[in-house]
């Protein structure tokens, strides 16, 4: 089943939920357990749990085409994926998520990369200034934007302290699923899942 249907059909129930959970992302929960949580703020909300797949080619909302160009190929070359394109964006900081919409956890499923920087929250606002650049005659923008982001600490490691930092996180996979944080899914799905033995993987 796909996404809404999932959701819409009836057909899973909590335990259920636990065990897709447990089978799908085993490789996220090895590195995070169930009580290190990924957010994610969404408008308009959607269905309380569902799978998603993970954008490809995705164009930006709120970033200038230009940054968000450089900043893909930026992170293409040094880390191999084009991350404003082609992740979901996430944060282990509730208040952060709610700041976008309506917030979920997010789990991503199968074998999954990621990347943060300890110095960035958002990159749209922490590198606002640098259109400013891109159509000048004098400066080299796009120059300035990739000795920014050199500079920033961006990393492919520690996921753990990426979600104790609060920061954007980006995650690159094949399909995520999202657990309703806000109506008491999530909690109840935790305490299912401590109720029961976890599959094995």
């Amino acid at each position: 089943m796909r996404i809404n249907e999932i959701t819409t059909s009836n057909e899973i129930t909590l335990p259920g939920m636990v065990a897709m959970i447990n089978r799908k992302c085993a490789p996220y929960i090895r590195q995070m357990g169930w009580n290190n949580l990924l957010f994610r703020g969404v408008h308009p909300a959607t269905t309380p749990f569902t799978i998603n797949q993970c954008p490809v080619n995705r164009k930006p909302k709120d970033t200038y085409i230009e940054i968000h160009n450089v900043a893909d190929a930026w992170f293409q070359k040094n880390f191999g994926v084009k991350y404003r394109s082609n992740a979901v964006f996430a944060s282990g900081s509730h208040t952060q998520a709610q700041s976008f919409g309506h917030v979920y956890a997010i789990f991503p499923c199968g074998n999954f990369k990621f990347c943060w920087s300890r110095d960035v929250e958002d990159m749209t606002k922490e590198f606002s200034w640098v259109r400013a650049y891109m159509y000048s005659d004098t400066d080299d923008g796009q120059g300035k934007f990739e000795d920014a982001l050199a500079m920033a600490r961006y990393s492919d490691q520690d996921l753990l302290g990426a979600q104790a930092s609060g920061n954007e996180i980006m995650i690159h996979c094949n399909e995520y699923i999202m657990v309703d944080v806000e109506d008491g899914l999530l909690d109840e799905i935790k305490a299912m899942q401590k109720s029961i033995i976890t599959p094995d993987n």
